[in-house]
């Protein structure tokens, strides 16, 4: 299959999702001038207006492997068993889903987790980046044929691709296009959004000083299921009065607040990690009454 256009990335830490969506697992993190291979565009999904509407549809970066469940690959073969075989964002049919193989498809396996194989990520996988972030860029035009081969004596009949060089129209300069203006800066959209100089300074004013943002009147953020998950960040105490809890684990980025914890477990003293760079393992769901999803701490282990 030919290759995409390209895109350049303009912004420092420019994520990548599984989803067109600020809530989407992370894949990977790009820095400014990155390339990406476009795939096409999809609109957002973003909760609450917070999120922007237009996202890129991009192909996966080579350095992210994806998920498979295991008993649809055959052992021997590396082959995929079923009618088709969805490729996830982690190891659970609960993460969002990237790609498909069909039956027969080959896979290279990374490793194995709980009856999952994490694998190397074939083509036609897929994830998205915000588009204001990238920078569309047109394929380059061949060069022109030497001017030799304009010559206008009948080209000997072993060499026709020669004679076709004479006939070669050379190629319209490229359009250049504008790249899209990013949409307003509100309290609570995540550093994706915003400039890259100023993404962080932007999103520790907002989780200081602004006020919550109250729910759409329809709601669009439904209860979901809880998922094991394993976070890493910045456990701070929460001083927000809507938080389910006393603390909260931020990026360790600068991109805000990743989860409000909560921790029903007396043996897992929170207190003693505040301020440090930890592992925290627990199920994570979203309820209509937070923005932010909610994990339910199971372990915390300093990063350290």
């Amino acid at each position: 299959m030919a290759a995409g256009p390209t895109a350049i990335v303009k912004a420092d830490r420019t994520n990548v999702r599984a989803k067109p969506a600020f809530d989407g697992e992370v894949l990977a993190t790009l820095k400014k001038g990155d390339t990406v291979e476009v795939v096409g565009a999809e609109a957002g999904t973003g909760v609450d207006g917070s999120s922007p509407k237009d996202w890129t549809k991009v192909a996966l970066p080579p350095q992210v492997a994806v998920w498979v469940y295991g008993p649809l690959v055959d052992g021997a073969t590396k082959t995929v068993k079923g009618k088709s075989l969805n490729l996830r964002a982690g190891p659970g049919r609960n993460y969002s889903e990237i790609g498909l193989l069909p039956r027969g498809a080959t896979v290279v396996v990374v490793r194995e987790s709980d009856g999952w194989l994490q694998i190397e990520p074939p083509a036609g996988t897929y994830a998205f980046v915000a588009s204001n972030l990238i920078e569309r860029k047109e394929v380059d035009a061949p060069a022109e044929a030497p001017a030799v081969a304009t010559t206008t004596e009948k080209p000997p009949a072993a060499r026709p691709a020669i004679a076709e060089s004479t006939l070669v129209v050379p190629a319209e300069v490229p359009e250049v296009k504008t790249a899209p203006i990013p949409p307003p800066v509100r309290p609570s959209v995540p550093a994706d959004t915003v400039a890259p100089a100023a993404a962080a300074v932007v999103e520790t004013a907002a989780a200081a000083t602004a006020p919550a943002v109250p729910l759409p009147a329809v709601p669009v953020l439904a209860d979901s299921a809880p998922r094991q998950v394993l976070r890493e960040g910045i456990l701070r105490r929460s001083w927000n009065a809507n938080s389910p809890g006393n603390f909260e684990l931020r990026s360790t980025r600068g991109e805000g607040t990743l989860d409000f914890l909560v921790n029903e477990d007396p043996s897992i003293d929170l207190a003693k990690f505040k301020g440090k760079h930890v592992f925290v393992t627990g199920e994570e769901w979203r309820d209509a009454r937070w923005k932010l999803p909610v994990l339910k701490v199971k372990s915390v282990e300093s990063a350290d």
